[in-house]
């Protein structure tokens, strides 16, 4: 399945409640690659402003209940830049997941 989370911070538990959702649909195997808009931990942007904790606590929560495994990746150390030479953002919001269950 490909995933796109909601690109506005405040609007993003929708995408966690839609993933819950789908997760409770069936017991097959899954697979959920996209963009989430979101990072899981703080170590995982570098530049601007700290992300508020709420919002990686819900994504991870929406992992944790889910089942989801990160498939983690291979190349850049973080999958979006805003390629600003002043005020570089650079995120791991891009990522992979699968659940077995």
């Amino acid at each position: 399945m490909g995933f796109y989370g909601h690109p506005v911070a405040a609007k993003r538990y929708h995408s966690w409640t839609l993933l819950k959702r789908l997760k409770d649909i069936s017991d097959l195997p899954w697979l959920c690659v996209g963009d989430f808009n979101e990072i899981l931990y703080g170590f995982e942007k570098q530049g601007g402003l700290n992300r508020p904790k709420a919002l990686m606590d819900g994504f991870r929560e929406c992992v944790d209940v889910c089942g989801l495994e990160d498939l983690g990746f291979l190349g850049p150390a973080f999958s979006w830049s805003n390629k600003r030479s002043v005020g570089h953002i650079q995120e791991i919001i891009d990522r992979g997941f699968s659940c077995l269950q």
